[in-house]
């Protein structure tokens, strides 16, 4: 009976289950087992050494492209830098010559954009600019039928751009025909502008129903996203909750739905589900690197949840790998997070820490807030001189934000 279970498998087998695998696009197992036809057949056969490596290469070849893929999801959303790094993992992975250049081309478009960006900063955008960011945007279905409706819908585009919901309307809804579908989320956009949820609802759930079932992911997402939204400001937690979870049956191979939707458990005080659903979306990354967003919101569901010890390990993960990517300016969740943790441990020179270490960053608007609580951790610590130090600093602030505070007060 047990001399079947350690029985030396033919070579023809493992390379059936490795292209069994490779259809079934798990990429990764595939990669693994045809890396050991190969090593075999050194031994064994040198002459199938030569195709099992090709197939080695054919599956780097659609890990790359699948990481490819995703890097334009996060690319089309905004999310650069999250695309950028789906970018590199992607030319790490890459091993044929068709491959490589749809990563460098991508690659380059992420520069055009990111000068842009830049250039927005800048000076303002014109008119042509700004619809060349738009339309590249939207993803091939969407753009063929946007671009059929003409002049209207990139006038109404730019009005949209611009936050008038109302002319964008007054050129939509003439455009309106019975084989609409991406006009709808258009549409949906120009009421959300003008604050009429229920308008806007109809319209996203009009554009739902219209498109295909393997079409419009990004778009897909945003819908179900906004619904979410709409839900949860009449205070339908639980309807908010359903849109979202109605995301990820629609994306299953998608993290981002899951991710979303651990995220909103969170924020809703439900951290257990919010777990399970996050552990999901770090499955979903299978043998790629799971993302430090996703990290990040399963370290703070685990905070919220009371399991402590394993939400400073992730969060100190996420930490020590953006230092490691170079990144200077640390999410202030994930900190004031840790600072918390780590004072109820009893570590309050670590907690004191990383609240100056969030008087330095980006989040500018609440550094009084934590030059206060910097200071009422180093009071604890009887460092007296530097909680005075702290203390000052955040007066100064204070006084520096009310004069803004007393001439919108006086414009209102």
């Amino acid at each position: 009976m047990f001399g079947n279970l350690f029985k030396k498998r033919d070579l023809s087998e493992l390379a059936a289950e490795a292209e069994a695998w490779f259809a079934e696009a798990r990429f990764g197992d595939a990669k693994l087992a045809f890396d050991r036809v190969a090593e075999r057949a050194r031994k064994e056969k040198p002459e199938l050494v030569a195709g099992a490596e090709a197939r080695v290469d054919a599956c780097c070849d659609a890990m790359a492209l699948a990481r490819l893929k995703e890097a334009e999801r996060m690319f089309a959303h905004g999310e650069l830098e999250v695309a950028q790094e789906e970018l590199r993992h992607a030319l790490e992975v890459a091993r044929g010559d068709e491959a490589r250049a749809r990563v460098a081309e991508l690659g380059r478009k992420f520069e055009r954009r990111d000068a842009v960006e830049q250039a927005r900063e800048a000076a303002p955008l014109s008119d042509e600019e700004r619809l060349v960011l738009i339309a590249g945007s939207w993803e091939p279905l969407q753009a063929e039928e946007l671009e059929r409706y003409g002049e209207p819908l990139r006038d109404a585009a730019l009005a949209l751009d611009h936050g008038d919901g109302a002319r964008a309307l007054t050129l939509l809804e003439p455009l309106r025909t019975d084989s609409s579908s991406y006009l709808w989320l258009e549409i949906a956009r120009a009421h959300l502008t003008l604050k009429q949820n229920s308008e806007a609802e109809a319209a996203l759930r009009k554009f739902l129903s219209r498109i295909g079932p393997d079409e419009g992911d990004v778009t897909r997402l945003t819908a179900h996203r906004e619904l979410a939204h709409i839900a949860h400001v009449r205070e339908d937690k639980e309807g908010a909750v359903a849109e979202l979870e109605a995301a990820c049956e629609a994306l299953p191979e998608d993290p981002r739905p899951l991710l979303d939707l651990g995220n909103y458990l969170r924020l809703i005080e439900r951290p257990a589900e919010a777990i399970e659903v996050l552990e999901l979306c770090v499955d979903a990354f299978g043998d790629n690197e799971v993302e430090w967003p996703v990290t990040m919101e399963l370290g703070l569901a685990c905070a919220a949840a009371g399991h402590a010890e394993r939400a400073v390990t992730l969060l100190e993960g996420v930490i020590s790998g953006l230092l490691a990517k170079g990144h200077q300016d640390l999410p202030p969740p994930v900190l004031v997070a840790l600072a918390g943790l780590y004072e109820k441990a009893g570590n309050v020179a670590r907690a004191a820490d990383l609240y100056r270490t969030l008087t330095r960053g980006s989040d500018v608007t609440n550094h009084a807030a934590y030059h206060l609580e910097a200071a009422r951790l180093l009071d604890v610590l009887k460092l007296t001189d530097e909680a005075e130090r702290m203390r000052d600093r955040a007066r100064a602030l204070a006084a520096e934000a009310q004069p803004a505070v007393d001439s919108e007060a006086a414009s209102a």
